[in-house]
């Protein structure tokens, strides 16, 4: 991740990144492990970007929770991939 200047926070457009990259890894046979980076030096991730949320109707979420499922969702697949 790479958004030091809000301490890699998760904003809609990361979450559907990470969703899809663990989609397009999970593709991947040669693929055993993905290790997940943050910039900067203040944080790894700070979590889910409160800013670019605020003021959004609670009627309005919805891609923004359906996101954040996806980029957590994506990712256990591959702990179960057997050695081939």
């Amino acid at each position: 991740m790479n958004r030091p200047d809000v301490r890699n926070a998760l904003s809609l457009a990361v979450n559907l990144r990470l969703s899809e990259l663990a989609h397009e890894l999970e593709a991947d046979d040669g693929v055993r492990a993905v290790v997940i980076t943050g910039a900067g030096e203040k944080a790894f991730c700070a979590g889910a970007d409160l800013k670019e949320r605020r003021g959004v109707p609670a009627a309005e979420t919805g891609p923004y929770i359906n996101a954040i499922a996806g980029a957590i969702n994506g990712w256990p697949t591959f702990a179960s991939r057997r050695s081939r």
